[in-house]
């Protein structure tokens, strides 16, 4: 039997337009109302502006249709829904009261409202007259939609005449925006599409810039192998590097790189998290101690080799063997007596050591000593106490946030002037209910950020701040909110796919986004961003992907420019046509 979610016991009070505005305002505080409030005409002016950047796109689309959302805020909206603007009841009385509205309208949204067919004729002859002040910079792309109206220059004559040549009637010469997104893109798409990394990187890889090859490195957990043997001959240092610290890069591909003659390059396989038995050797025996210091972080290293290490002359060699967890008694008990206070401060975050040396260690004067006892999930929970009152703030920024910290801690902790150390305690899973609420109110963006990613927030918690917070633009802030454990694996990765299909729509002009176009496994999701962009030439093209669905290639089909829509027709001929050879 199917499950059928049950409707909410106020959804009738939400929809009705009698209902009282207190009363909406009152039913605003459950989320799951919110698309209902947001189609409610009567829903109060306040209320529908707090929906503006609401996590779900069913609400927006809806608020941009609603009457009584204000007039700045339903522009803003224009710019994802152009066609709700359109239809949106308040249109005419607002073209009598205020004829010239529109002309607010930010570039971006121009360039939405040019894709609509519907767009009203004397905004156009508006735009015709020179009478919309339009910003230099996007000047041409308006112009070119502009031409391209349907309503100015008509249906494309024949179809056969639209050619990879005249792409330029599509795409004008200047970016539409220099935003400098295309890092943070693809960082993103990095960890969304990975499979895309290495077909991008097998048909230009000697095209591409060496930024976007380092952020592709390091972004991208799966990389073929033959093309990071071919980047790590790469004549720039930082490329080789990233290949160096890649975990697909083959044993015989790092051996080579131990003969780089750029010291950073082997330094770099010696900070691999995993290495071969034959790379371990190659580097324990080395008469370099930074090489040996690689070796002695690896957890496969032999107990013989590790004895031999602890003695070793060099101060960093004899920190890395303390940094180890398991070591036999006999070489914690050395090594927590050495000399060298760096030594006694890697064997301070150690779990198998004696009640004794955890007691010896708080009293050491070195702080970072006890900075990192206070972090230790092993410290007696006495100690940790007692680190709590330390003098030094970065003893207590530390033992904030330690997993194991009693709740006296936590209250003595919560009164502390340091903002820094209650953003550690807002992130500490065992904080206490009550404090969560009272984190909760408080201004600091560390605190907060700290505190909706925090594993045991509750629930109800997490939505009401996702909702006060929803006009966050950033997609980085937005995807903080699909971190915490109470949101499960498949919400949390459709959080992850809904963050990064809005960065599609915020991000335009990055030669990223014609390449995502050109991929062939590109995810229908994603391509419906591409098929509502303002830049015709995707739109364009998203009419041609293989991927491209007859939902998507019918509301293209309807496209107000006149190579956009006429292409999506051809499509949709095409298609006609195979299905009745098929039949």
């Amino acid at each position: 039997m199917r499950y059928r979610k049950k409707k909410h016991p106020s959804a009738g009070e939400a929809a009705n337009p009698e209902t009282d505005p207190a009363r909406l305002a009152e039913l605003a505080q459950e989320h799951e109302l919110h698309p209902i409030l947001a189609a409610n005409p009567s829903t109060p002016p306040n209320i529908l502006e707090s929906f503006i950047g609401h996590p779900q796109e069913a609400v927006r689309r809806a608020t941009a249709q609603n009457p009584n959302t204000p007039l700045k805020q339903l522009l803003l909206l224009t710019e994802e829904f152009p066609h709700e603007f359109l239809r949106n009841p308040i249109l005419p009385l607002l073209n009598l009261a205020e004829p010239n509205f529109i002309k607010k309208a930010s570039p971006k949204a121009w360039l939405q409202l040019l894709r609509c067919e519907e767009i009203p004729q004397h905004w156009l002859q508006w735009l015709q007259q020179g009478h919309v002040m339009i910003a230099s910079y996007v000047r041409e792309h308006v112009l070119l939609s502009y031409n391209a109206h349907i309503c100015v220059a008509g249906e494309v004559a024949n179809i056969q005449k639209i050619q990879k040549s005249q792409h330029a009637l599509l795409q004008p010469t200047s970016p539409l925006y220099s935003n400098g997104s295309i890092h943070q893109l693809l960082i993103f798409t990095c960890g969304v599409l990975p499979d895309f990394i290495n077909h991008s990187l097998h048909w230009q890889i000697e095209n591409i810039n060496v930024e976007d090859l380092v952020i592709s490195l390091r972004y991208s957990p799966q990389i073929d192998e033959d093309i990071l043997r071919k980047l790590a001959r790469h004549q720039v240092l930082k490329v080789r590097l990233a290949v160096a610290h890649h975990p697909c890069t083959p044993e015989d591909v790092l051996l080579q790189m131990l003969q780089d003659k750029e010291l950073d390059v082997r330094y770099s396989i010696a900070k691999r998290a995993k290495m071969s038995k034959s790379l371990l050797m190659h580097l324990a025996s080395s008469s370099d101690p930074l090489l040996r210091r690689g070796a002695a972080h690896q957890p496969q290293l032999e107990e013989h080799m590790l004895e031999t290490l602890s003695h070793d002359p060099d101060a960093i060699v004899r920190r890395a063997v303390a940094s180890r967890h398991g070591l036999p008694k006999r070489l914690y008990h050395l090594l927590a007596q050495d000399t060298d206070m760096t030594v006694r401060k890697a064997i301070a975050a150690r779990h198998g050591l004696s009640e004794e040396h955890y007691y010896q260690l708080a009293q050491d004067t070195y702080t970072p000593v006890r900075m990192v006892l206070a972090r230790n999930v092993k410290t007696p929970s006495p100690l940790l106490l007692s680190l709590a009152r330390d003098i030094e703030p970065v003893v207590r920024y530390a033992v904030a946030q330690n997993p194991r910290l009693p709740e006296e801690a936590f209250y003595l902790l919560a009164n502390d002037s340091d903002n820094d150390i209650l953003a550690q305690l807002a992130g500490n899973a065992r904080l206490p209910r009550d404090l969560f609420m009272r984190f909760a109110e408080h201004s600091d963006v560390n605190i907060f950020r700290n505190l909706i990613t925090n594993p045991r927030i509750p629930l109800e918690l997490l939505n009401q701040l996702r909702m006060q917070n929803s006009n966050q633009k950033s997609a980085s802030f937005q995807a903080n909110f699909a971190y915490p454990s109470v949101v499960s694996q498949k919400e949390r990765t459709q959080m992850r796919l809904d963050s990064y299909a809005k960065a599609l729509q915020s991000m335009t002009s990055d030669s990223l986004r014609l390449e995502l176009l050109a991929y062939e496994k590109l995810p229908i999701q994603f391509l419906y961003s591409f098929a509502r962009s303002p830049i015709p030439l995707e739109r364009y093209q998203s009419a041609q992907h293989p991927n491209a669905s007859l939902a998507l290639l019918k509301e293209l089909a309807q496209d107000a420019n006149r190579y956009v829509r006429a292409v999506a027709r051809q499509q949709l001929a095409l298609r006609d046509e195979n299905k009745a050879e098929t039949d």
